[in-house]
């Protein structure tokens, strides 16, 4: 069971300030959900009718300035977009989902922004994708930089030195979105999930999997991004050959695979093909980009 608490509340004349643990919401965000859970503004010595809170709200004091804001930001970021191919409309639109993906202070990319969604309605296949899987960004940032999108593929590269740093045998499949590692996996039993497919689950133990598949799918990613034209980053390229040197001794192990298997590991060879992909993309950042390797 996860831990409740009342939050403190105080009064700032115009608006509220609650706050429980690193748990913050401030300003008008504070008043609004004040008035959704309790019915009314009440002075702050009725804070225990608020009940158990647990959540960032950060609200901008004009509401239609943030509309237009955001609207600005959007159409602008769509305008760096240079596909021109078929379905246009329906390539950008995807595109623009894909960037609600991303985590503009981190670089993060997260898998999906849902948790329990079932793979079949009544099944218990509900897992919580809302972190950053190294396979799913990879494919992400495919489409992106096919769109002429580099920023976010440089913001990832960076994201993935700091999450990933440290010895590539630790390196992990998914992290949260400012790079944790620990992201246990729990299961909400007194919610009854969507059209009663539970159980429920907020993190996911499949962090503690490996999958060789993934050094394959960064390595690719990696190469690409400096093929549409990244600038090399030596950190970036020292990273990739502490991957190799750990995959050039793990290449052949048992993996947990693509669909992350809950149960013996096994060879895949779906694994073993994107293990050689990763060598493939070492040897060419070598042979044709300039890298110098050992």
């Amino acid at each position: 069971m996860p831990v409740e608490a009342k939050p403190w509340l105080m009064d700032r004349a115009t608006d509220a300030y609650a706050a429980a643990g690193v748990d913050i919401s401030a300003g008008n965000a504070a008043v609004s959900l004040y008035k959704q859970l309790t019915g009314g503004w009440k002075h702050p010595d009725q804070i225990g009718e608020l009940g158990a809170f647990n959540g960032l709200f950060r609200l901008p004091g004009d509401p239609e300035q943030a509309l237009v804001d955001t609207e600005t930001f959007w159409r602008d970021w769509l305008g760096g977009c240079s596909y021109e191919g078929d379905h246009a409309e329906a390539v950008r639109r995807s595109l623009v989902v894909l960037k609600a993906l991303t985590y503009l202070p981190t670089g993060g990319i997260v898998a999906a922004p849902t948790t329990s969604l079932p793979e079949r309605i009544g099944g218990g296949r509900n897992w919580d994708y809302r972190y950053c899987w190294l396979r799913d960004a990879t494919f992400t940032l495919y489409s992106m930089m096919n769109a002429g999108f580099l920023t976010e593929a440089k913001a990832w590269r960076d994201w993935l030195l700091r999450a990933v740093a440290g010895d590539p045998e630790k390196a992990q499949i998914l992290y949260g979105v400012g790079g944790q590692r620990r992201i246990p996996e729990l299961e909400l039993d007194w919610l009854p999930g969507y059209a009663g497919s539970s159980p429920v689950r907020i993190g996911n133990a499949a962090h503690e999997q490996f999958q060789l598949d993934v050094y394959g799918e960064v390595m690719d990613a990696l190469h690409q991004a400096r093929v549409h034209g990244l600038d090399p980053d030596d950190h970036a390229w020292s990273l990739q050959r502490n991957l190799m040197d750990f995959l050039e001794g793990a290449w052949d192990r048992p993996d947990d695979g693509i669909w992350e298997v809950r149960g013996p590991r096994r060879h895949f060879t779906h694994s073993k093909v994107l293990a050689w992909v990763a060598f493939d993309r070492a040897v060419q950042a070598v042979e044709h980009l300039g890298h110098v390797a050992p």
